[in-house]
């Protein structure tokens, strides 16, 4: 099924509709266009918080560097970036609930917490840029469509959240209204990602779907 607002072209991809040029991405504001591909700036992450800070980061400058126009790759290829991406986020999330609930890797029992939490909050900001980076081509290769990127831009926020929570939860083990928190951080992400990956599936189809 077509999302809200778009066509089917020939190809059987979805066009996108038209969008006017303005200096925000805000109701009524327009969409700032652009030409130039994103690329997460370098961070230096030490724990989840200055994780948290990296990942708002991206997101602001994602904001600001507007939605790109074209790309070196088609819808397909991207597709299938993002949803890779997606799933990087995902598993690297899960990952640091586990790691602030029990304390410890089964992997890596002697590994200090603290350098546990340092890397996988990393790995996690790395991963949540690389999908930031993906959603940017793929709105390129959808000729502006900036839905895909949004989707990818709430993930993003989703996941600085979840940072948030996981650093109060990691400073306070025995408070359970800080470990619920992190749980619903971690069911927000995940839907985040859902909506995601069900936006990205749905940008592509095939001829066959419309006969």
């Amino acid at each position: 099924l077509a999302l809200h607002g778009q066509t089917t072209s020939a190809a059987g991809r979805f066009a996108p509709k038209a969008q006017s040029v303005g200096s925000s991405g805000g109701p009524g504001k327009g969409v700032l266009v652009s030409n130039q591909s994103f690329t997460p700036r370098s961070f230096k992450i030490e724990d989840l918080s200055t994780a948290n800070r990296a990942v708002r980061t991206m997101g602001e400058d994602s904001v600001a560097a507007g939605c790109p126009q074209t790309s070196s790759m088609s819808v397909v290829q991207w597709q299938g970036q993002m949803l890779q991406h997606s799933d990087g986020v995902g598993k690297q999330s899960g990952r640091l609930v586990a790691l602030v609930e029990t304390g410890a890797s089964p992997d890596d029992p002697d590994i200090p917490r603290g350098a546990l939490l340092a890397a996988n909050a990393k790995e996690l900001a790395a991963k949540t840029g690389q999908m930031l980076a993906a959603a940017h081509a793929m709105a390129g290769a959808m000729g502006g469509d900036e839905h895909i990127l949004n989707q990818a831009r709430n993930v993003a926020a989703a996941v600085a959240e979840l940072l948030a929570a996981a650093d109060e939860a990691n400073k306070n083990p025995r408070d359970q209204d800080k470990q619920r928190a992190l749980h619903a951080a971690a069911q927000a992400l995940d839907d985040q990602r859902a909506a995601l990956n069900a936006a990205c599936k749905g940008y592509v189809t095939t001829d066959a779907d419309h006969e």
